[in-house]
């Protein structure tokens, strides 16, 4: 059965969900494949294989929804990223900040920003020979979502999305963990559209400096073994062709706020601290520093063993995001009352990823937060306050 049939049996089956709880779905998913990649401690969102089947079976039944629901939003770079249009945006945006002919394609780079830890980035290729948009009218909402006929049409203009990662000042990135990419049908005949949120962060990765050069693997399709690597660095070198790429104004730093609060909060299970906080034009982001009490984790093993074993094969090791990773996933943004600083985030901010000894964060910007403000986990349905981390 083809993609679109098979999109077409779940539609007639499953009810539309929201948008962003359709977000959750494909940021879960995106976090999960990225988590592979980590060069420490890798991304972990599920800690049982439970759970995580849990996740895949919800975000199969919701591939169809998944993506006629994105198509709503596919004209704003943000609202696909993010969910909404953050306050600043504007302030970071740049807009049309290249293009190229390669044959019957056009491919423009619409829009573009970086708020100190994320590059947002959304690119168009277009077939100039189409006499209508790319896509086929969902059933049940009627906006349009890309087919197998679509990628196999974008793929035969040679000039597509060719590669998982982009070069910066000539430098090779892989992709991030946390980041987000979609591919939706744009508004224009024979056109899709890739967005594009990436946590340079999580690379270690800062930009500084009005002419940022970024170059995306959008264009003709480079063949790998005509790739080279770096003799003394062993990255992937920038290619002559296949790119496209555009200058990007990355200086904006008085627009970000750094600060390390380090509050020590002592659980029943675990301490935690906040090592970094930063606030961008765009929105909150926290890293949580955390540490299972030893006897906490000892007392887990001696009851549970050391791993997850099936027909006598260990899949994986019991540790400490097995234990307590789902206190850290559950933590919320609360004044000192318990108050819920943000209501009614459901997929874009909270927690977006846990490993044995830190968990990320975002939340939306604010023009002001509660002073002092915390972190408290949510277990089973209730804040727990005496166990707050301090943020702020």
């Amino acid at each position: 059965m083809k993609k679109r049939e098979f999109n077409r049996v779940l539609r007639a089956a499953v009810p539309p969900a929201s948008p962003r709880f359709g977000q959750a779905i494909r940021d879960t998913l995106a976090q999960l494949e990225h988590a592979q990649g980590a060069k420490e401690e890798p991304v972990k969102l599920k800690i049982n294989k439970r759970r995580t089947m849990y996740i895949v079976l919800a975000a199969i039944v919701l591939v169809a929804t998944v993506a006629a629901a994105a198509t709503l939003l596919a004209q704003n770079l943000f609202d696909v990223t993010m969910g909404e249009i953050p306050q600043n945006a504007a302030s970071i945006t740049r807009y049309n900040l290249a293009g190229e002919t390669v044959g019957d394609a056009e491919i423009t780079v619409k829009e573009a920003a970086y708020d100190g830890m994320s590059l947002y980035i959304l690119c168009g290729v277009r077939d100039m020979t189409a006499a209508e948009p790319l896509g086929e009218a969902d059933e049940i909402s009627g906006e349009r979502y890309l087919t197998d006929d679509d990628y196999d049409r974008i793929n035969a203009l040679d000039a597509s999305l060719w590669l998982d990662g982009l070069w910066i000042d000539g430098r090779y990135v892989s992709m991030p963990n946390m980041s987000i990419t979609q591919d939706l049908p744009g508004a224009e005949n024979g056109e899709i559209l890739y967005y594009f949120m990436l946590r340079l962060d999580q690379n270690d990765l800062y930009l500084d400096g009005k002419n940022v050069e970024i170059a995306l693997p959008i264009g003709r399709p480079q063949a790998y073994d005509t790739l080279t690597y770096d003799e003394e660095t062993g990255e992937l070198e920038k290619p002559e062709a296949g790119l496209i790429s555009f200058n990007l104004d990355c200086s904006g730093h008085d627009q970000v706020t750094v600060t390390h609060p380090e509050y020590l909060t002592v659980g029943a299970k675990w301490s935690a601290k906040a090592g970094q906080v930063v606030y961008s034009p765009l929105q909150l982001y926290i890293t949580l520093d955390w540490e299972i009490k030893p006897e906490v984790l000892a007392a887990y093993l001696a009851e549970n063993g050391d791993g997850y074993y099936e027909n006598g094969v260990k899949y994986w090791d019991y540790d400490a995001v097995e234990v307590c990773g789902g206190e850290m996933i559950s933590m919320r943004l609360v004044d000192e009352t318990g108050d819920y600083v943000f209501d009614g985030m459901d997929g874009f901010h909270g927690c977006g990823g846990v490993s044995n000894t830190q968990a990320w964060y975002t939340f939306p910007y604010a023009e002001t937060y509660p002073e002092p403000m915390y972190l408290a986990p949510e277990i089973d349905g209730e804040l727990d306050m005496a166990q707050a981390v301090r943020i702020r």
